[in-house]
């Protein structure tokens, strides 16, 4: 690994762990104003640079084989890309369904507040917190079938 490589993977898993202590200790950074009209929080900010690292880190942690890429290898990685991008319309999508920019999703506050925008809205959360965890374990396991020359989309051995 180049250490450009390793400089981009400290960084992305720093930010990765640095974004998820001031969410999990409930910071009060996270209420601070970026905005104040439309109100903005860092959370919300700080959330969507959270997801985004978190999908980059953890799709840049295994390197592709040397051999190329097995075509089940090839799956994951195009998922891991697809997971980034989906990464980057978290903010959006969530502006988007709570209909403010600090997506909140109680009546009152000129929201579309409702139970089906706000499920979908942590549904999506919930799915880009898990995805990178499963891709990655995704990619572990066929770098391990891939050792013993076996492709599991290809069935040949």
């Amino acid at each position: 690994m180049t250490r450009m490589r390793w400089f981009a993977l400290l960084l992305g898993w720093l930010i990765v762990a640095v974004v998820a202590m001031l969410l999990l200790g409930g910071h009060s950074i996270l209420v601070q104003p970026l905005l104040t009209s439309p109100y903005v929080p860092a959370g919300s900010l700080m959330t969507a640079i959270g997801f985004t690292a978190w999908a980059w880190a953890a799709s840049i942690s295994i390197p592709a084989s040397r051999k190329g890429p097995s075509s089940a290898e090839a799956l994951v990685a195009r998922l891991q890309t697809i997971g980034i991008g989906l990464s980057l319309l978290w903010f959006p999508l969530g502006v988007g369904l709570s209909g403010n920019a600090s997506m909140t999703f109680q009546p009152g506050d000129g929201s579309q507040a409702g139970p089906s925008p706000s499920q979908l809205f942590w549904a999506m959360s919930a799915a880009l917190a898990l995805l990178p965890l499963l891709l990655l374990g995704a990619r572990l396991i066929i770098r391990h079938w891939s050792a013993r020359r076996f492709d599991p989309l290809d069935g040949k051995s």
